[in-house]
């Protein structure tokens, strides 16, 4: 429905549901809220270790450790003109 709003098309997302949302919290961008708080868990990575070399299974936090994976596999399919 967000979608639909954003491209000016009909929606059961009105302005006042929207808000309503907003006031409670919702993400309605969950994706980049996932990356900003990834990239911020990189950062304390470094800062403790000196480099960005997570193990895809780091036991202190598994989902970082599978999030930069993804991005480095998402790096070489751009690299590659995928």
């Amino acid at each position: 429905q967000m979608r639909l709003k954003s491209l000016g098309k009909h929606s059961t997302l009105t302005d006042d549901r929207m808000k309503a949302l907003q006031n409670i919290g919702f993400v309605f961008e969950a994706h980049k809220t996932v990356w900003e708080q990834r990239i911020a868990e990189l950062i304390a990575f470094k800062q403790i270790h000196g480099h960005c070399n997570v193990p895809t299974e780091y036991a202190d936090n598994p989902p970082l450790g599978v999030w930069l994976k993804g991005q480095k596999r998402q790096y070489n399919l751009h690299m590659k003109g995928c």
